[in-house]
């Protein structure tokens, strides 16, 4: 019994890491379970076994994509330097994972606005948390006089969210302004931070 709920485990886990690959790459409407079940080695069945639908599946992974961020950040605000130069690190290093890619897969999913509500509901406590752990960490800089005492959390925080959902609109810029470089991130929370820096002590 506890072999084949170990086994149980392992495909689901299986089936998430090839999910995570899938709905990176192509977003919601153009990933395949067909494809998932191919990086699984698996049958769709036993796919469907596992979570009754590609959008049960979705919400899944998003799930585990904010609590991978939430993670991120929370070892960022461990560490020692300036509370400003912490946030910088967190935005850094979320944008370099897999997370963040699902994340900004599922801004495109405005033009399907039910789909869109469903998905984005799947993942608001979790996302509501990780926003408070940023709030409360801020608040408590501020309190201990690491922000200037005239500084809004709120406005910072906000900053931060425009910044990094940003990123989701930045292929259809690029194209309605035809642009052919590649963004440069770091470069980007460079500049941002230049300007919130202004709110540090």
């Amino acid at each position: 019994m506890r072999k084949n709920l170990q086994d149980t485990e392992i495909s689901k886990q299986l089936i998430l890491d090839a999910a995570e690959i899938e709905f990176a790459k192509y977003g919601y409407a153009g990933a395949k379970i067909d494809n998932i079940a191919k990086r699984t080695k698996m049958t769709k069945g036993a796919i469907f076994w596992h979570y009754k639908n590609k959008l049960e599946l979705y919400k899944v992974v998003l799930k585990k994509s904010v609590k991978r961020m939430r993670e991120i950040m929370k070892n960022v605000f461990a560490t020692d330097e300036t509370i400003m130069e912490q946030c910088k690190k967190g935005i850094l290093n979320v944008q370099k994972e897999k997370a963040f890619e699902i994340l900004i897969q599922l801004g495109k999913l405005d033009n399907e606005k039910k789909l869109s509500k469903i998905a984005r509901a799947g993942i608001q406590k979790e996302t509501v948390e990780m926003f408070g752990d940023l709030f409360e960490v801020m608040d408590k800089a501020k309190k201990q006089g690491k922000l200037r005492a005239d500084s809004n959390v709120n406005d910072i925080l906000l900053t931060m969210v425009i910044f990094m959902s940003g990123f989701t609109q930045l292929g259809t810029f690029s194209n309605m302004l035809e642009i052919d470089e590649a963004v440069d991130c770091e470069a980007a929370t460079e500049i941002l931070f230049k300007g919130l820096t202004y709110n540090q002590k």
